[in-house]
């Protein structure tokens, strides 16, 4: 295991503020839902019906030579869109699905630092955009949301001719992220999963004796989340840990945070020694439940894939 450490900060400030961020942002407006589940099976040929791209818009900083797309399409029949974060000279051996965090919808106004740093290193990554975001937590799906990702996932091989594509899941979206690689594993070469819970009786309870924290989530926000994590309408199924061993034969990166009380640092260690494969990365981090944003983050990122 690798070990980072940064200054240290106040854990229970950041934990008020990302909690009282998704309280109030997550039920925003209900606007509309795309709805479409078709089977996605990598043998069958994808269906055409990918839609021309919104114009771009270029960032004026350091990444200027990455651009950024609003895009949607259709593959075997499901809708699927988000947005586009294109290098000035794309490689054509990796591209990279992204599940973020949180439950708000996505924005073009909204930049992820960990994306753009790995596409201003030549990947294109495709931040997924949640079927149902707009409703907040009533209108998502864990098991749509995976299956959205498998389908982005051929959508970059149909239309991006990407040989690869790799998965990132960060928070809530590192959740999808280990639910999608282990039930769609031909879809994707490699996975990293940021601060992901691994285990819903420990996310929620803790572990006393093993002095394992739960999460400081407030309980009222706890509840309306919870349906989606328990998708399978039950703790022990529904937790990434159980599918540990469909997970052992591809390179797998977990990063987590010595400070995060949101996904205490021990979901991370469970997962490697359920996998208990030498294809397992471990890294824990001196930092919070923010660390997708630290330089050190990307960089593991940028060596990972």
């Amino acid at each position: 295991m690798e070990r980072f450490s940064k200054p240290k900060s106040d854990p229970k400030i950041k934990t008020v503020i990302l909690t009282l961020f998704l309280v109030f942002i997550s039920p925003l407006c209900s606007i509309y839902v795309w709805k479409g589940l078709a089977s996605t099976s990598p043998e069958s040929p994808p269906q055409s019906g990918f839609s021309s791209t919104l114009p771009s818009r270029y960032f004026p900083d350091l990444f200027a030579g990455v651009k950024k797309e609003k895009v949607h399409g259709t593959i075997h029949g499901n809708r699927i869109r988000g947005i586009e974060y294109v290098p000035k000279t794309p490689t054509p051996d990796l591209g990279i699905v992204y599940l973020r965090g949180g439950f708000e919808p996505i924005s073009l106004k909204e930049d992820y630092k960990d994306v753009k740093y790995l596409a201003s290193i030549g990947f294109r990554v495709f931040v997924l955009s949640y079927e149902g975001e707009f409703q907040g937590l009533r209108g998502i799906s864990l098991l749509q949301d995976t299956k959205d990702a498998a389908d982005a996932a051929t959508w970059m091989r149909a239309f991006r001719f990407v040989k690869e594509v790799g998965l990132i899941g960060v928070s809530r979206g590192g959740f999808a992220a280990y639910h999608a690689f282990a039930q769609y594993q031909g879809h994707f070469s490699k996975l990293a999963c940021l601060v992901a819970p691994t285990d819903l009786k420990l996310f929620r309870e803790g572990d006393p004796e093993k002095k394992i924290p739960k999460t400081t989530i407030f309980p009222a926000l706890m509840e309306r989340m919870w349906p989606y994590f328990v998708f399978t309408g039950d703790e022990k199924t529904s937790s990434p840990i159980y599918y540990a061993e469909k997970m052992r034969n591809k390179p797998l990166l977990l990063i987590y945070g010595s400070q995060d009380t949101i996904v205490p640092k021990e979901h991370g260690e469970i997962m490697r020694d359920a996998i208990r494969s030498p294809n397992v990365t471990y890294i824990l981090l001196d930092d919070d439940h923010g660390l997708a944003r630290e330089e050190v983050t990307q960089k593991l990122l940028r060596r990972f894939f």
